[in-house]
């Protein structure tokens, strides 16, 4: 209930929890109750943010299924228990690649920091077609 509503790092106040509780569901909490809970809200949503990485070579495989010619490049590491732990990943569409050929020779990209426990940013690459309109051509994180 609170991760959607606050984003809770270690520097998060107990204070902010029980008045964000307060203000969006009229609930009283006590302060000491906000402070034991905090670990175990931002270790719910760092679970829940690495569950959902482990997801991204599916949903890459359906991208391909669906979308043929599509590019990806998604670069991960393994940990000392084998695990796979996400780097980066590039996605561009076969449509975007074959537009870029009649393109003007100028890209612009783009970056945006988004707010997660890992560190991310999403990287978007555009052209300017002849009709002055913008055509994205790849996006990472």
């Amino acid at each position: 209930m609170v991760p959607q509503d606050l984003f809770v790092t270690k520097s998060t106040k107990p204070i902010e929890i029980v008045e964000t509780i307060r203000m969006h569901y009229g609930e009283k909490v006590n302060y000491e109750a906000a402070r034991v809970t905090k670990p175990a809200i931002i270790a719910d949503r760092l679970e829940h943010q690495r569950e959902h990485f482990h997801k991204i070579p599916s949903y890459l495989q359906l991208l391909h299924q669906h979308n043929k010619g599509l590019y990806t490049d998604l670069h991960t590491t393994m940990d000392e228990n084998g695990h796979s732990i996400f780097q980066c990943l590039f996605i561009c569409p076969r449509q975007s690649r074959a537009s870029f050929q009649l393109m003007r020779k100028f890209m612009a990209v783009d970056r945006t920091f988004l707010k997660a426990r890992f560190v991310q940013s999403l990287l978007l690459a555009m052209e300017v077609d002849a009709n002055g309109n913008i055509l994205l051509l790849g996006w990472g994180l």
